[in-house]
This record gives structure tokens, sequence and C-alpha cells, in this order.
């Protein structure tokens, strides 16, 4: 029990510890009088209006496209292969998807329209995929019925949407917390507009306004629990019998594909407009090794982080519940983070700041990927397996054995995959690192200079590296995770 209350709050600290830190905090940060910092309310509402705008539009065309592909993907039948190359926009780094954006439109439209774009090249692949799995468990013998009573095609469409409606709510919130959570994204295509919520908070820290950006992450935290819980909703029922036949639109099924062979395209062909000048421009910058050594570093760490904490979780959790609570809440977004790890350094660490912020980078990635990572494969996993952590709990088994005779066998090769995708997202990662990683230039932020700067295509030749490096690291953890399994 005592193991389980330390869980939730390490993974809930940001919030409860910033509000600590402003309140109950004199001088230092906090010299801005804290009553007047109100009148930025209207600022907050704007930024908040902003954001559910940005991310209500991501999530419709999101999935009205998807849906749509998901269909064809159904009709045609299941590929693993499609589905990875599908899933690709939303898996790498979003760097990939903003430089290879920006090399497609050019000029690219920043602001509201740029970010909604970029967030519906990530997304498709990702509503497609999902929404994709619930047409083959559910979708079969609701079609042959209405092929066998010939019901025209527009009708049997809005049968199915009906049919579906709650399995397509759930998935709408699903893009909807991701982009409304987004600050990657909004901090390189907003262009200074229609920001949203997260790079908001970082610029009243920027400006002084520790408060205001407290009551902005409180409300943004409070909203996304919220919307959160229609994830809860039940989808829809399965009828029984199943069903192979062939149906209507199944070249729909090569919008995903398209999606991410263009956005490769579109990437190489950015690396071959700079392919002659690449090689000055890298030896003038001495090949970024220095950056290139901190990146590796900087993805390890946090690897192993992740790969500790999820094994913690996992031994700690005898009823399931630690696991039920990270699944059903969002992960702690990149502005909350940044704020409670800001607020720390100027007023625990005054002198010693910017080693504090490296230090605790790797835990700032776990908290913003613990939530996603653990839902993606932990998840479903442990509910499968209960008996075990119920046998754990019966026996009374001591924490370690439980770490070395259950957790690690049984979970040790999903839980070093899953660190090895935290990795590769730590080293294409220039959000956080902008905002803490001022004396640790590392090769996100400097891809991240190089895109803002209108130097995208020699900031691909950056992206390659990282893409190259995060390879290896996921390597590294799954070699980590089949020692320990075994």
């Amino acid at each position: 029990m005592k193991r389980a209350i330390f869980t939730i709050a390490f993974l809930t600290i940001p919030i409860w510890g910033a509000a600590i830190l402003i309140l109950h905090s004199t001088g230092g940060f906090f010299e801005t009088d804290k009553t007047s910092e109100l009148i930025r309310g209207s600022e907050i509402l704007i930024s908040f209006f902003e954001t559910f705008v940005q991310s209500v539009l991501s999530a419709i065309l999101s999935l009205l496209v998807g849906s749509l592909a998901a269909w064809g993907m159904w009709a045609k039948g299941e590929s693993q292969r499609r589905d990875f190359i599908a899933l690709l926009p939303n898996f790498l780094p979003p760097l990939f998807v903003i430089l290879s954006s920006f090399a497609m439109f050019n000029p690219f439209p920043f602001g509201l329209s740029g970010i909604v774009l970029i967030h519906l090249l990530m997304n498709v692949g990702l509503v497609a995929v999902l929404f994709q799995r619930k047409l083959k468990e559910k979708a079969s013998a609701l079609f042959f019925l209405i092929t066998q009573y010939g019901i025209p095609r527009w009708s049997a469409f809005s049968v199915l949407v009906k049919h579906f409606r709650s399995d397509l709510i759930q998935i709408f919130t699903v893009v909807f917390l991701f982009c409304f959570s987004s600050y990657s994204v909004p901090l390189v295509a907003s262009g200074g507009r229609w920001a949203g919520n997260e790079v908001q908070i970082v610029q009243f820290l920027k400006e002084g306004q520790p408060f205001s950006a407290l009551v902005l992450s409180l409300l943004q935290v409070l909203f996304l629990i919220i919307v959160s819980q229609l994830l809860i909703a039940k989808g829809a029922k399965k009828l029984p019998g199943e069903y192979q036949m062939r149906v209507w639109g199944s070249w729909l099924r090569h919008i995903p594909n398209a999606i991410t062979r263009l956005l490769f395209f579109s990437l190489v062909v950015s690396l071959l407009n700079t392919s002659m000048s690449v090689v000055p421009f890298l030896r003038s910058n001495h090949f970024f090794l220095d950056e290139m050594v901190r990146t590796v570093i900087l993805g390890l760490a946090s690897g192993l982080w992740i790969f500790l904490v999820l094994s913690f979780v996992l031994a700690c959790d005898f009823n399931l519940k630690i696991g039920y609570w990270i699944n059903r809440f969002p992960s702690i977004t990149t502005g909350i983070a940044i704020l409670f790890l800001l607020l720390v350094g100027y007023e625990l660490f005054p002198n010693s700041r910017n080693w504090f912020w490296i230090a605790s980078f790797p835990v700032a990635i776990t908290w913003t990927f613990l939530s996603t990572l653990y839902r993606m494969e932990l998840h479903s996993r442990t509910i499968d397996r209960s008996e075990i952590f119920f046998l754990a709990k019966s026996f009374n088994v001591p924490f370690f054995s439980r770490l070395q005779k259950v957790v690690w066998p049984e979970f040790g090769e999903s839980i070093g995959w899953l660190s090895g995708i935290g990795a590769l997202w730590t080293v294409g990662d220039y959000a956080l690192s902008e905002a803490l990683l001022s004396s640790y230039p590392n090769l996100g932020r400097v891809t991240y200079s190089l895109a803002v700067s209108h130097r995208s295509d020699f900031a691909s030749w950056i992206l390659v590296l990282i893409l190259l490096i995060g390879y290896a690291l996921i390597m590294t953890f799954r070699k980590i995770g089949h020692v320990v399994s075994s």
C-alpha cells in the first residue's frame, strides 16, 4: 500500500508540487504580486479557447479521414505491414512529420491551419488502425445483414455510424486529448499564432507570471481529466457470427500509407536539396559530436528511468489499481512538467539549477510518456495475466522476489520494448529540451533551431541522425528486456 501511494504521488508531483511551491514561496522566481496576475485571466481564456478549437478541428478531420481509411483497410483484410506503415507518423518523433510537412508545403501555413494539418498527418493512421480493429471485431455480421436486405450504400454507412457511435467517440477523445496537450507541434507550427495552452504556460513563466501559469495548468489538468472519462464509455455490441465477404471501398485503405510515403518522399527530397552542401555545414559544426553524445546520454538515461518505473509499478501493483489509474487518467503534460521543474530549480537549487534540470530531464520524460507507454501494451497484458498478481498477493511474495520472478520473466520484453520507444521519443525531443537544457544542447534542440530559422533542409539531416540513434536505443533496450526476462 505504501509503495502504491508513493508511486501515485511520484506520478502526480508536478501538479501538487507546483501549487505548493507557488503558494508558499517568497521571493526569487516569484517577485510578481500574485493577485495582480489575475489580470492575465483574459489571456488564459483566449489560450484555452484557441487550444480547444484547434484540438476539435484536428480530431474531427482525423476521425473523418481515418474512419474512411479504416473502412477500406477492413474491406481488404488484415495486414500487419500496412498497419505498421500507417502508424509510423504517430510513432516517430514529431520532428519527422513537422520537417516533412515543411518540405511538402512551401510556404508552410503557420498558425491554426499549420497546427491542424500536422496533427491530421500524424493521427490519420492511428485512427484508421484503431477503427479498423473495431470493424473487424463487430461489423461483419452487421454488414452481412445490410447486404442481405439490399440497403443502399450511404444508408448502410449511416447505420454503421450509429452502431459504432461509442467507438467513434472513444477514438475522437484519444485524438482530442493528444492534440489538446500537444506542445511540440504548436511550438514550431504556430508561428506565434494559436500557440495553445502548453506554449502559453511556458510563456507566462518567461514573463515572470508563475501564478498565471499555475492557473492555466490546473484548468488544463481538470479539463483533460473530465474529457478522458469519455474513454470509459462502452463500445458497440459485438454481433454473433463471422462473415467473409468483398465490400466496396477497399481502395480507401491506401490513404494512411500514402500519407506516410508522401512524408518520407518529402523528407528525401529535402535531403537531396542539400546533399552537396551538407558536408561543409556539418564540418563547420564539428559534425555535432558533442550534441550527439549528449543525445545518446539523455536517451539512455530516460530509457533506464522508464524501465525502472514501469518495473516498479508492476511490482507494486497487487490489485492492478495503479495501472487502472495510469490507464484512466492522461499523462502529465509537457507544460506542467516544465512549470514544476523550473520552479524547483529557481527556488530550491538557485546556484546549481542548470545541473538540476539536466539531472531531472529523464524524470520529466517519464512523467510525460509513462501513461501513453503503459496503455500501448502493459495495461491489456496485466489484465490478461491478472491471476499472477492475485497469487503474488495471496502468498505475500516480497517486493524484490516479485520483481525478479514475476514481473521481469513475464513482462521484461514488453518493458524493454516500451523503454526503447521512450528513448526514441527522448532523442527526438526539443520541447522539454528547449525549456530546461539551455546549457546542454542536444540534437533535438539543434533541429528545432534550424527549423524555426527556415533551414529545415539541413534540419532533415540532423533528423536522420536522431532516427538512427533512436533505432539503436530501441534495439539496446529490447536486448535488456530479453536479458532480464530470461
